[in-house]
């Protein structure tokens, strides 16, 4: 269509509208960066909570071993009190932590002159409840003294019942039987079970008050058995009566009724023992005596062994003049580490294993020439 032109001057003429166009592309980069940045963070993030996880590692190992060396700075603390007699005097455990005012060996609990390494806790019992003995070996013996003390009065009372649990400390199994053909050649073509445990007891006293350590009392009343590792009757405790296997019948076996659920032995079993194998020697009560030495040896292979001792109503009693059970809590900042470990009173004792061999008990002297006044061999000990 044709518009005249009906008035003078000029036409402006309309201009053309521009389309506007969208170009996408720097904000695809800005997304892509972003991205990238976030990634950049979370891997920074990472690491640094790596490193912070190793040097928390690296302190942790070092302050768990400060921890431990201050623990045992808490047991030679103790074995410096024990070895100087002072539980054997004082006859008083220390049953609280802590430090002691004015004591000699516990009125300080720090390590050196750091404040945050320390031993807060330190127990000390001289009267534990039962002797633990990690390995009793095959070739010397191990004697202990045995004091039966009551658990409210501390007090030495009459032991009946001595109960002594035993096994391999590398998980040997248990003999099918004790029979004549006990005593087998070691190895594979003989005896691979857990070891047998030769046992023997020495009375203080005769049963009558008199002492045992003439020739004849000990003659007449060592008791010596061969603890047997019998698989059969688990979940029993093994026995054997003293006045019934002394003097001419000593040398008898205890089948140890091993289990190796033991210590998880059922509810029914009457004391409950803590390892596989387990003998009791009964009716000590008969003597009406509070201590005894007890000798062991292993047969075989090296054993564990745990010796516990009962009153005549079978409460389990407390054991002196033995084990001192120390336990020690070490501090370094805040991580902490306990220690436990069992203190022999005395290293032991000059008796020798075979005291039930009277023979061997008396040395004989001949007298060249022999004279009216000089027997050539004394009386209590007839020549053999």
């Amino acid at each position: 269509m044709v518009i005249p032109k009906q008035n003078c001057g000029t036409i402006k003429l309309m201009e053309t509208p521009r389309r506007l166009t969208s170009d996408q592309r720097g904000f695809a980069s800005i997304v892509i960066a972003m991205v990238m940045i976030l990634v950049l963070s979370l891997i920074t993030v990472g690491f640094a909570q790596l490193m912070r996880r190793e040097q928390r590692s690296a302190l942790d190992k070092q302050l768990s071993s400060q921890a431990y060396y201050a623990a045992e700075s808490g047991v030679n603390q103790a074995v410096s009190a024990i070895n100087a007699g002072y539980f054997q005097t004082t006859g008083i455990a220390k049953t609280t932590c802590g430090t002691i005012r004015g004591d000699t060996y516990f009125s300080k609990n720090t390590v050196g002159s750091d404040p945050n390494v320390s031993y807060p806790c330190l127990l000390v019992n001289p009267t534990p409840p039962s002797l633990q003995y990690s390995t009793i070996d095959t070739t010397a013996p191990k004697v202990v003294e045995l004091e039966g003390l009551d658990t409210s009065s501390g007090k030495p009372t009459s032991i009946s019942t001595i109960e002594v649990s035993w096994q391999d400390p590398n998980g040997a199994g248990f003999a099918p039987g004790c029979g004549s053909g006990l005593f087998k050649p070691a190895g594979s073509g003989g005896w691979t079970y857990t070891g047998l445990l030769k046992v023997e007891l020495i009375a203080l006293n005769d049963g009558r008050g008199n002492p045992a350590f003439d020739r004849t009392s000990l003659t007449n009343h060592a008791f010596t058995a061969f603890l047997c590792p019998n698989s059969s009757g688990s979940g029993q405790v093994g026995s054997l009566t003293y006045f019934s296997n002394i003097g001419a019948a000593s040398g008898a076996i205890i089948n140890g009724q091993c289990n190796s659920a033991n210590p998880s032995r059922s509810s029914t079993a009457s004391p409950p023992t803590p390892l596989n194998c387990n003998a009791q020697i009964t009716t000590l009560n008969n003597l009406n005596e509070s201590t005894f030495f007890l000798v062991m040896r292993s047969i075989y292979s090296a054993t564990t062994v745990t010796i516990a001792a009962y009153d005549g109503s079978g409460t389990q009693l407390n054991i002196g003049d033995a084990q001192v059970l120390v336990d020690s809590t070490g501090k370094a900042q805040d991580v902490l580490r306990r220690v436990q470990v069992r203190v022999p009173v005395h290293n032991n004792y000059n008796l020798t294993d075979g005291v039930d061999a009277a023979a061997s008990l008396c040395k004989q002297l001949q007298l060249t020439p022999a004279s009216a006044n000089n027997s050539s061999t004394s009386a209590s000990c007839p020549v053999p």
